[in-house]
């Protein structure tokens, strides 16, 4: 496989957000989550994590996720977009991979929880991302989800992680690992920082990925708008992309 199609799939499997919380939805509430993105980068990371020039390498999308409490402790979520990439002179575009599943409550005290989220992936449409992807063919993921509230220096705060493990028919398998920290603003803004790792095999091309996202929601009553920008942090055999991000959150 050359390594401009793992280039390509890994940047676009790349979460924009890890949505999925692990506090559970009231039963018959969730929210909405649409989110525009756009990165680019004209810098590689090799296999050594040494960067050096590259092609331009582009992708913008949209992407959505919603969820729904079906019970006090189990919930609904499921996830999608649509992606263009430019990646060398190899261009292509169409859905991105989807996801459905539920996350239940483990354990749950006054300020934290844990809970655990069983799901199937469906692959992208597109030739380009489905290449050697992990999530080149219908596939499930696990993911243990953990995260408490508290306050420090008077403002309130919310720090999460999750680790997750995507299993594929005949492919290699994923594992990522994803933080969280908010922290709430006055005048209803929050600050979210988030670092997104992961290690993916392709053939006998592995990557590696930490990426950092930090953006500020601003919520209007059951509607946040998100602006931010994701940037690379370090890698292996991918591009050092970055880019802004713009979403519109709804809670119903």
């Amino acid at each position: 496989m050359q390594l401009w199609g793992l280039y390509g799939l890994v940047w676009l499997l790349l979460p924009g957000c890890a949505a999925a919380g692990a506090w559970p939805d009231a039963v018959g509430h969730g929210q909405l989550i649409l989110k525009g993105e756009g990165e680019g980068a004209i810098v590689v990371l090799d296999g050594a994590g040494v960067a050096g020039p590259s092609p331009p390498v582009r992708s913008r999308g949209l992407s959505w996720y919603a969820d729904y409490g079906l019970t006090s402790r189990l919930s609904l979520q499921v996830a999608g977009g649509y992606a263009q990439t430019t990646s060398g002179i190899r261009r292509g575009q169409g859905f991105s991979p989807s996801s459905a599943g539920l996350r239940g409550v483990l354990l749950k005290g006054d300020a934290w929880v844990a809970s655990a989220y069983v799901g199937i992936t469906v692959p992208a449409s597109d030739p380009l991302v489905r290449q050697g992807s992990a999530d080149a063919g219908c596939g499930a993921e696990v993911r243990l989800l953990a995260g408490r509230t508290g306050h420090l220096f008077g403002a309130d705060v919310l720090i999460e992680a999750q680790w997750a493990r995507r299993f594929t028919v005949l492919r290699a398998d994923q594992t990522r690992l994803d933080l969280t920290l908010g922290v709430g603003l006055p005048g209803g803004v929050n600050s979210l920082t988030q670092v997104y790792s992961g290690h993916l095999n392709v053939g006998s091309v592995s990557a590696d990925w930490v990426k950092l996202d930090q953006t500020l929601v601003r919520s209007f009553g059951p509607w946040s708008v998100q602006v931010g920008w994701r940037r690379t942090l370090a890698g292996r055999n991918l591009p050092a992309a970055s880019g802004p991000i713009i979403g519109l959150w709804k809670r119903f």
